[in-house]
């Protein structure tokens, strides 16, 4: 863990060629820069694993999350699996139709279609521990969907 000394050259090494000048004030920040917020870099070495450095951009009075490109191919690595489960649920729900089976079908799609929507939101706030949310939701869909195929319409 870096000292208080040793953080600002830290944080210039992730991008050595970068102009990095410290900003107090959200007006003093260049419409056009990012910004990288301290509390996020040094919270960020408490976490297993690597560093993961979250980056703003100016957004009007606030600063807005500014995904790094390897950072949107992980939510797209995350939420793939996600999103052909929700078609599978629609396909089970079209097959099953206007029956018992069919609405518990379309019940599982729409909680797993809020769950995607949950993991979007935290992921645009900056918030990048959705993933074992995501993976916890995916592992009981295979139960789910035997359950559902079980029922007997009436």
């Amino acid at each position: 863990m870096p000292n208080a000394f040793q953080i600002p050259e830290a944080i210039k090494s992730i991008a050595p060629d970068a102009e990095w000048v410290p900003v107090y004030r959200l007006s003093d920040l260049p419409r056009d820069g990012y910004a990288l917020r301290v509390v996020d870099y040094v919270t960020a070495g408490f976490g297993r694993g690597p560093r993961e450095i979250k980056w703003y951009r100016r957004n009007g009075r606030q600063l807005a999350f500014a995904p790094t490109q390897k950072q949107v191919d992980r939510f797209r690595e995350v939420s793939e699996p996600l999103i052909a489960a929700m078609g599978e649920a629609l396909d089970d729900a079209t097959e099953y139709g206007n029956a018992r089976r069919g609405y518990a079908a379309c019940a599982l799609t729409d909680v797993l279609h809020a769950q995607f929507e949950l993991a979007l939101a935290r992921f645009n706030a900056g918030e990048l521990d959705y993933a074992n949310e995501v993976k916890d939701v995916l592992c009981k869909v295979p139960e789910q969907r035997r359950q559902i195929s079980a029922l007997e319409d009436r």
